[in-house]
């Protein structure tokens, strides 16, 4: 599970980089694509692996209540993005691509900030 988590956080952590230095590719490949049901159904999946394995390995690590209740914050994040459907996920996309230069760099750099923790936590 040690081998998801690193995988995750490393693949985060250059995301996030990229969003902070060139938010641009990333965004554009948002537009194109944040239509499909599939990629609504693989973020809904993505998140309950990665709370899965969260949970799994939380007694592992350095903070076991932390890693535990950040699993299960994406365990529910999860849910709650199944129960409110495709829609009100392509609208929450369509306004973040609105507002993309005041907050995108904003997110890069908690993605980035979570994956260190991450990686830090874990070993």
């Amino acid at each position: 599970m040690s081998f998801i988590i690193t995988l995750f956080a490393t693949c985060s952590l250059v995301i996030g980089l990229i969003g902070m230095l060139k938010p641009i590719v990333l965004t554009s490949a948002i537009e194109k694509h944040y239509r499909r049901s599939s990629v609504h159904y693989i973020s809904i999946m993505l998140r309950v692996i990665i709370g899965l394995s969260l949970m799994v390995i939380a007694d592992d690590t350095r903070t076991p209540v932390a890693i535990e209740l950040i699993a299960w914050l994406v365990l529910a994040s999860a849910i709650f993005d199944a129960v409110k459907g495709r829609q009100n996920y392509i609208n929450l996309v369509e306004w973040l691509l609105n507002y993309q230069h005041l907050i995108f760099r904003g997110f890069a750099a908690g993605i980035v900030a979570f994956a260190g923790f991450l990686l830090v936590v874990i070993y």
